[in-house]
């Protein structure tokens, strides 16, 4: 039965095929547009209910307020002398504490020279950092938000030209999601397996083609849902390996069905 369906669906879409490309097409740019203009949401903010962190969560939150928010590390690092020596580089993350201070959203800033065993400074005096505590969780922390953040964090040790990074809720904020090299890398690899597999452009390009466009309408669907219900950050990174593999494999079986059994005489090209 379910063959039955999937051959007259293929069929279909073989008979209106120029409508069915068609339509993926504009599907593809429809959402695209429309993420553009409402943006893509993520959020890691989830709730799991008796699960051992969501637990350990809650007792933070019940005992160890701002704890369960997380804390952004402010890094400091310096190539020549020691960030504790008393001199410009003390002075600019010194300044950085005292500016942190007074960011709104900012719960706790720990000084890491007020405690020599604080362990925020390395022995070796080459990194020391600045824990900072907000009093809103991840999925309240804006963009905006997250930049006033950043922006005190930074701009001391900027100005003198130390090198200073961000991470936790404030960097993960502000970082974008971005197609990673690799990703690209296997797409090109696989392209040149397919093109030497098949010994044509035509057969190459129809795995590839199919498993970008479903992957360009699933990501931007998946960032468009995040408006409804929480998705992590890592959703459609997750999502982009997902759809390249199966997206491309799958593509690949029926191509090399296809063409085995026109090759043996046992379907027309049609079918």
């Amino acid at each position: 039965m379910l063959g039955k369906l999937l051959h007259g669906l293929g069929a279909a879409c073989v008979r209106l095929r120029w409508l069915v490309v068609g339509l993926w097409i504009v599907a593809a740019v429809g959402i695209t547009l429309v993420v553009g203009q409402v943006g893509a949401v993520t959020n890691n903010n989830l709730t799991l209910p008796g699960a051992d962190s969501q637990v350990a969560y809650d007792v933070l939150e019940q005992y160890f307020p701002p704890q369960q928010n997380g804390s952004s590390q402010v890094v400091f690092h310096t190539t020549t002398g020691r960030l504790d020596d008393g001199g410009a580089q003390q002075q600019a993350v010194t300044d950085t504490y005292n500016a942190l201070i007074d960011v709104p959203h900012v719960a706790s800033v720990t000084d890491p020279f007020a405690n020599a065993a604080s362990g925020l400074v390395s022995a070796d005096g080459t990194y020391a950092f600045i824990p900072v505590l907000l009093d809103i969780d991840s999925g309240q922390l804006d963009e905006a938000t997250a930049q006033v953040v950043f922006d005190a964090a930074t701009k001391p040790a900027n100005a003198i030209g130390m090198e200073v990074a961000v991470g936790g809720p404030v960097g993960a904020a502000l970082s974008k999601q971005s197609t990673e090299s690799s990703e690209v890398i296997g797409l090109l690899t696989a392209m040149l397996i397919m093109a030497f597999t098949f010994g044509s452009l035509v057969a190459m390009g129809l795995p590839i083609l199919t498993a970008v466009f479903g992957l360009a309408i699933g990501v931007a669907t998946i960032g468009l849902i995040g408006h409804l219900i929480d998705i992590p950050t890592i959703g459609p990174t997750l999502a982009t390996m997902i759809g390249l593999g199966v997206g491309i494999d799958y593509a690949l079986f029926l191509v090399t069905k296809h063409r085995s059994q026109v090759r043996q005489q046992q379907m027309a090209i049609r079918d």
